[in-house]
């Protein structure tokens, strides 16, 4: 009886530790919270030249919690001036739908020489919040060189 005790107890402990090696845990972890951060790309260099825009496109690719992919309710998109992501520095947030890949922002909203931060987090029913991805870039705003006409 004692033998068959520990047989028991080893295997339990023997499938457990095998259980975690292949990533069982990490889908428990998701069930009780974690949830992955979005994968940021664009704008995908440290300077954007708004020189001839009239917007600026951020996108981002989804990073799903396991199980979870249509249980995102929304993002959470922040603009920072500088690179503090802090309340004195937020220019522009927005809460956009769980199905949105982008957004669109005015250049106008962006002064040429200085440094932008933006973050992104996605939010889940039930799992809460992400961690938030973030980027920071300067913008200028230097219209390309136009090429006269030959005459």
């Amino acid at each position: 009886m004692k033998k068959l005790l520990i047989f028991l107890i080893f295997f339990i402990c023997a499938a457990g530790a095998h259980t975690v090696s292949n990533g069982f845990v990490g889908r428990l972890g998701d069930v009780s919270g974690f949830v992955p951060r979005p994968r940021l790309l664009k704008p995908a260099s440290d300077i954007v030249n708004l020189g001839k825009e009239k917007e600026l496109t951020f996108k981002w690719s989804v990073h799903e919690a396991t199980g979870f992919g249509r249980g995102r309710r929304y993002y959470e998109f922040r603009l920072y001036k500088g690179y503090d992501m802090l309340g004195p520095a937020l220019v522009l947030r927005k809460n956009l739908s769980g199905d949105t890949r982008s957004l669109e922002v005015s250049a106008d909203l962006f002064e040429s020489g200085a440094v932008y931060t933006w973050s992104l987090k996605q939010c889940y029913k039930g799992i809460g919040k992400s961690d938030r991805s973030f980027q920071s870039f300067k913008v200028i705003k230097q219209k390309g060189l136009r090429v006269g006409r030959r005459r």
